[in-house]
């Protein structure tokens, strides 16, 4: 599946879409979705966002160690932020541009494990955890593509939520989203599973987290 370039939010939190402040970007693909919510204020007492704080909080399962990776994402103001992470071996940059940077096995066959670097967008990092997850309860898309949310945590300088998809009522995906700060800065992580492996989630998320926890701000 060829990844798009542009996403409405909170929609690409819960679709196969690259997701991340792309706003820097050219426009090679049109915006999926609209309409949907950005509220930006912190602390909510919707029932949306009670909800999205149900799902347990997991310890990091174990996962093999990545391969070290280091990179730059540029933002709309045109200043980059380096990076270092570290994927699972195989996976090479596959990016067409250096607002979203993409890591997987080939350009144009995204099933298997892949992930996404960009700067984060400001909705998340104001938010946080809970008002993120709040806000994307409330998107029809949420329902749509029979999301579940089954791990969330926080750390030290970000956090994570990980949901299951079925796309279409056909495809299955895992994704996961984080956000991490650091001295004023924000970056994104996205880690997908599409395709055999997506049946599998509790083999593949251990994957996906200890990719994205792995994400520093250099």
């Amino acid at each position: 599946m060829k990844l798009v370039r542009a996403v409405a939010l909170p929609f690409c939190l819960l679709a196969l879409a690259a997701c991340g402040d792309k706003s820097g970007a050219s426009a090679s693909a049109s915006a999926s979705g609209s309409g949907a919510p950005t509220s930006t204020s912190s602390g909510s007492g919707s029932s949306a966002a009670a909800a999205a704080t149900s799902a347990p909080k997991t310890e990091t399962p174990a996962a093999p160690k990545g391969v070290a990776t280091k990179g730059e994402v540029k933002g709309a103001d045109g200043k980059k932020i380096a990076y270092s992470i570290e994927l699972p071996e195989g996976l090479k940059d596959v990016s067409d541009n250096d607002v979203v940077k993409m890591y997987g096995k080939d350009a144009k066959n995204f099933e298997g494990v892949t992930f996404q670097v960009s700067r984060a967008h400001e909705e998340w990092v104001k938010g946080g955890l809970d008002k993120t997850l709040g806000e994307l309860q409330k998107s029809p898309d949420f329902t749509k593509n029979e999301a579940k949310i089954v791990d969330k945590n926080t750390f030290d300088n970000g956090w994570y939520f990980v949901a299951t998809i079925v796309e279409g009522g056909k495809k299955k995906a895992v994704l996961l989203t984080s956000v991490i700060t650091k001295d004023g800065k924000a970056v994104a992580c996205r880690g997908n599973v599409e395709g055999p492996e997506a049946d599998n989630p509790d083999k593949v998320v251990p994957v996906l987290i200890a990719g994205c926890k792995s994400l520093k701000i250099e």
